[in-house]
């Protein structure tokens, strides 16, 4: 089933396919030839991990090959406001990424945060080195929050990617994401998206 997704996603162009640490050096390996990028999770799927595990896991991660990792960053700091322990963790883990000249990205958990927090934790991931800053790391969640993807682009400017995540079962969906402010989807459904069945 992986190098059925592995393959497909190459096939239709996709510019990553996100597995399991598991499978890395497997993705690695099928998408040797290919466009598409490898990307893979640290400190998923609460982000509860200590600072020096996800530098580990990171360092691990690339060195198979991987090209992009996605961190979960410390969703009780954000909550607390402990706004210096969440630019330790992430980083931390920027400085791994950006030794290898890898693209990070950093799951914020928007839902979980409420008001003011949602912009200190976009601020704080721009400012510790994210490249892209994802709104929740719950692929199977409520519909995507077009409030928060749109709070994202204005907190975090241009220069860094806003990464809508969600299930989002029809391209309709991914593009209403897009218009309010994404770079880019992160999902479950991206075969379904690009080949919509017809039924």
């Amino acid at each position: 089933e992986v190098e059925q997704l592995l393959s497909a996603s190459a096939g239709l162009g996709f510019r990553s396919v996100y597995v399991q640490p598991r499978w890395a050096s497997m993705a690695v390996r099928t998408l040797l030839t290919s466009e598409t990028r490898v990307g893979s999770f640290v400190g998923f799927p609460h982000g509860t991990s200590l600072t020096p595990s996800k530098c580990l896991e990171a360092e691990t991660l690339l060195r198979l090959g991987v090209d992009e990792i996605t961190m979960v960053a410390d969703l009780a700091a954000l909550r607390s406001h402990d706004l210096d322990a969440a630019y330790i963790d992430i980083r931390a883990v920027a400085n791994v990424t950006s030794c290898r000249g890898s693209h990070l990205n950093v799951i914020l958990e928007l839902p979980r945060l409420a008001g003011r927090q949602k912009i200190e934790a976009c601020a704080v991931a721009k400012l510790a080195g994210a490249q892209g800053v994802a709104c929740t790391g719950r692929f199977e969640a409520a519909p995507v929050d077009f409030d928060d993807i749109a709070l994202m682009r204005q907190t975090i400017g241009n220069d860094t990617e806003v990464i809508a995540v969600c299930s989002v079962s029809a391209a309709a969906t991914a593009a209403r994401a897009l218009e309010a402010g994404a770079d880019r989807i992160f999902t479950t459904d991206g075969l379904q998206i690009a080949v919509p069945t017809s039924h």
